[in-house]
């Protein structure tokens, strides 16, 4: 019981964290839309959000390895919180900018690829061996869930309030996050045998 508890305050925080990234990713596409017309400059930003976390990639197995993946999950949220708090204040204070934009998608990038590297792992340290394979399920099933509900909700707020408030509200979701793995304890596992357990995971996590 204890891990599940423990579990269900990272399934929530991974939720959160899911909503609001899909949310802003999704209104920052027609934000630049509006504001430039141009399908390319849309490419061009899907293309750096993608680039980034690839790039960074080779890092994200040595950094979960070597860390502590609850503070890697923490050290995510918080800094997404902040850098993404900075681009709203830009935005507000300075008016749009096709750059702040491109500096969202990598900062999104990054965050995602690490996030995901870490919280994967840390599944396996929350659960025991026997329901490994329904926690990842559990997790995949409410990404894809709220990935679609954030889309509705980004074009309503999009719609009615503007980009700006999506931004601010994916920053206090990554706090709101961040706040709910400080209820998550547990001992961290070797890598041995981490790599034990990894044959138990879905193949879109050992990839």
């Amino acid at each position: 019981m204890v891990f599940k508890r423990y579990f269900l305050m990272f399934f929530l925080a991974d939720i959160i964290s899911g909503f609001g990234v899909g949310m802003s990713t999704i209104g920052a596409n027609w934000y630049l839309l509006d504001q430039t017309g141009s399908a390319t400059a849309v490419g061009v930003m899907l293309t750096l959000n993608v680039f980034a976390g690839f790039l960074l990639s080779p890092l994200t197995g040595i950094i979960t390895d070597r860390f502590n993946r609850k503070n890697v999950i923490q050290e995510t949220f918080i800094s997404r919180a902040v850098l993404i708090g900075a681009l709203t204040a830009l935005f507000i204070l300075d008016g749009s900018s096709i750059y702040y934009i491109y500096a969202f998608a990598i900062i999104n990038g990054i965050g995602w690829s690490v996030y995901m590297s870490a919280s994967r792992s840390l599944i396996q340290e929350l659960l025991p061996e026997e329901e490994l394979s329904k926690g990842n399920s559990l997790i995949e099933i409410s990404l894809q869930v709220g990935m679609f509900m954030a889309g509705a909700a980004s074009g309503f707020i999009y719609k009615y309030i503007g980009f700006e408030a999506i931004l601010l509200i994916n920053a206090l979701m990554f706090v709101g996050s961040f706040l709910f793995m400080i209820f998550v304890k547990y001992h961290s596992i070797s890598l041995e045998t981490l790599k034990d357990t990894l044959p138990l995971l879905p193949k879109a996590y050992n990839t």
